[in-house]
């Protein structure tokens, strides 16, 4: 049996709060959805693009936002997600 979970995520503070505290509040969230979802019997999850930051692809502000950038293989996320 295959459970599918799909996620669609907002942002929880403002983007004029430090870098750290954004993403601490983001996996916050996240992971309170994620353990709902295995709650629900999902064994196959799937965030939104660029989840882990208020949002993407920004044209003209190159500052804070590259803050959000990190290892794939080692960084915050990916540890995140292994737990």
């Amino acid at each position: 049996l295959v459970r599918i979970g799909v996620v669609q995520n907002s942002i929880v503070k403002e983007t004029t709060t430090p870098i750290a505290d954004q993403r601490a509040a983001i996996y916050t969230k996240i992971t309170k959805i994620t353990e709902a979802a295995s709650l629900c019997g999902v064994n196959i999850i799937c965030y939104q693009e660029a989840w882990t930051m208020p949002f993407a692809f920004c044209t003209r502000e190159k500052q804070p936002w590259c803050e959000f950038a990190e290892s794939a293989e080692n960084g915050p996320t990916t540890q995140l997600c292994q737990e």
